[in-house]
């Protein structure tokens, strides 16, 4: 689809589909996409930049403490024989059988909200596998630089140690908490673990779960199935245990089995559900890949007030997949998802604005949608609505607010905001 451009000294972006390939912004965090199947925050839990250690946890704890110790532990009645929860085996508390975190549980979905959660064993063994590693010291913090093999693109992990009466290991270790048990132990869980001095990190690293350490969320964007978001379950419990069992074996790597229970939980009307399944058959993942099923899931989920499931299927309208192309529709699609607050929906509907693509041409209508996504730190938007205010269009111009949106565009690493802010001499 071709797209009219702004100019202002650089061209416009281009309509922005699932920012795949892209790194952003999600409920307000940043995350960097390194081609794998999540997408990576830039920091860890509490901290504000890459280098920062941030905040520590023991695991499925929500909340920081001074002693990380197996009598403060909140799953443990003071000890490793009277667990209350993640109990697989009945001599050592209460067997509920539950092996991955749910999400009241999971610090990362906890504290940030939207898509964001702990990472799963399957998504260590990816960044592993599919990444290159280099110990560097980054602003005088000791750690690994991650580069992606498929795309260039790199995050930073601090080597933060861990916790237990103190923090120890500091600039030395690095653990970061991962979504489940070890397998057959509940005693302790899954590590992405490394150690700086002697160039080592552990595939299948793990520790006692009482013990403090960082966490760095993963999240999905657009495309990709939420998985384990219970808030937007609302209905019967039955069928949101059937999801469960799903999104269990989708973070194992069953993707076969996890399609089975999707479509189970779907079929019971669970909009999560149909939204996960619209995305495998989108991505063909533990199914063939079936545009036209997928575009179908989406509805289902969308006509609930799914809202990625809305966006999504504007998408499918917009690029005539499993659907026959229809502007119009992927204009109202967008409008849904917008309403809600969904910043690419928002974003993308300013371009069809702008452009006067299935909506009327309305410049004002454009700024009104590009200022919502902006607000909410999407770079893209920020720097179309620094494009507006510098052309006077659909606002009256201001040089000021041209900066000041550009800039925070180019706080974002956006790269058309940096290069126009290089040339007009800032």
């Amino acid at each position: 689809m071709k797209t009219k451009r702004l100019f202002m000294a650089l061209a416009f972006i281009c309509l922005c589909l699932f920012a795949n390939g892209q790194n952003g912004i999600n409920n307000g965090h940043e995350y960097v996409d390194l081609g794998l199947s999540v997408k990576w925050a830039t920091c860890n839990v509490g901290a504000n930049t890459p280098e920062e250690y941030g905040d520590y946890y023991a695991w499925g704890e929500t909340s920081e403490k001074s002693s990380y110790t197996k009598k403060t532990y909140k799953w443990w009645e003071g000890s490793w024989r009277t667990q209350t929860k993640y109990c697989i085996d009945s001599g050592f508390g209460t067997v509920d059988n539950k092996t991955v975190l749910e999400p009241e549980d999971g610090v990362a979905h906890v504290k940030w909200g939207g898509s964001w959660r702990m990472p799963t064993i399957s998504e260590k063994e990816e960044l592993i596998d599919n990444c290159t590693w280099s110990r560097i010291t980054q602003n005088g913090v000791n750690g690994y630089k991650i580069t992606s093999q498929k795309n260039g693109n790199s995050i930073f992990l601090p080597a933060a140690g861990g916790a237990n009466y103190e923090v120890v290991g500091r600039g030395n270790s690095g653990g970061y908490w991962l979504s489940s048990l070890c397998d057959g132990n509940c005693c302790t869980a899954y590590l992405l673990n490394f150690y700086v001095e002697d160039g080592l990190f552990d595939y299948f690293g793990s520790d006692i779960r009482c013990n403090g350490y960082s966490v760095r969320p993963v999240c999905t964007v657009g495309d990709e199935p939420e998985l384990i978001d219970e808030n937007r379950a609302n209905q019967e419990n039955s069928s949101f245990e059937t999801y469960l069992k799903g999104a269990s074996a989708y973070n194992n790597g069953d993707y076969v089995e996890a399609v089975n229970w999707f479509r189970k939980a779907a079929e019971q009307g669970l909009a999560t559900a149909q939204y996960d399944l619209g995305c495998c058959y989108y991505k063909g993942t533990g199914v063939p890949r079936s545009y036209r099923e997928a575009t179908e899931w989406f509805r289902k989920a969308a006509e609930q007030g799914h809202v990625e499931a809305q966006f999504n299927l504007g998408i499918c309208y917009a690029n005539e997949e499993g659907v026959p192309l229809s502007y119009s529709k992927a204009a109202e699609w967008f409008r849904k998802a917008a309403e809600q607050g969904y910043a690419s929906a928002q974003f993308n509907l300013g371009t069809y604005y702008y452009n006067g693509t299935g909506v009327p041409l309305s410049h004002s209508e454009a700024v009104k949608w590009y200022r919502k996504a902006a607000e909410q730190g999407f770079a893209e938007a920020q720097y179309n609505l620094a494009c507006c205010y510098y052309n006077g269009t659909g606002v009256p111009r201001s040089y000021r607010e041209a900066v000041l949106w550009l800039r925070k565009a180019a706080e974002q690493g956006f790269s058309e905001a940096q290069n126009v802010l290089e040339q007009l001499g800032y």
